[in-house]
């Protein structure tokens, strides 16, 4: 993230534990904010995330610009409430939840 003049820009990436795909939803609602530029998701529904280790393992990305240091927090707690990547047997995939203390 970067701190443009009092806005923030930033790029999340959001990374899923291994295994099938078996719901991925939130996508479109979270494309729609008013404050993001880009979204990008990179897996759909029965894919197989490997256990690499590395960027395979990331989902989905949003270019964001927000207009306050504030909205940081807001904006990550609306992607982790709308966006659901679930295995088979409903067990929550995203891995890179961050806590709303981010440190900008």
């Amino acid at each position: 993230a970067y701190n443009l003049k009092g806005s923030i820009c930033m790029i999340l990436s959001v990374a899923a534990r291994p295994g099938k795909i078996a719901v991925f939803s939130g996508m479109d609602k979270i494309a729609s904010n008013q404050h993001v530029h880009s979204a990008s998701q990179r897996y759909c529904i029965g894919d197989i995330i490997p256990a690499s280790g590395d960027i395979k393992q990331r989902i989905a990305e949003f270019v964001v610009h927000l207009p306050d240091r504030a909205s940081v927090d807001e904006f990550l707690s609306f992607v982790y409430s709308n966006l659901v990547v679930l295995d088979s047997l409903g067990t929550d995939m995203i891995v890179s939840k961050f806590l709303n203390n981010t440190n900008l």
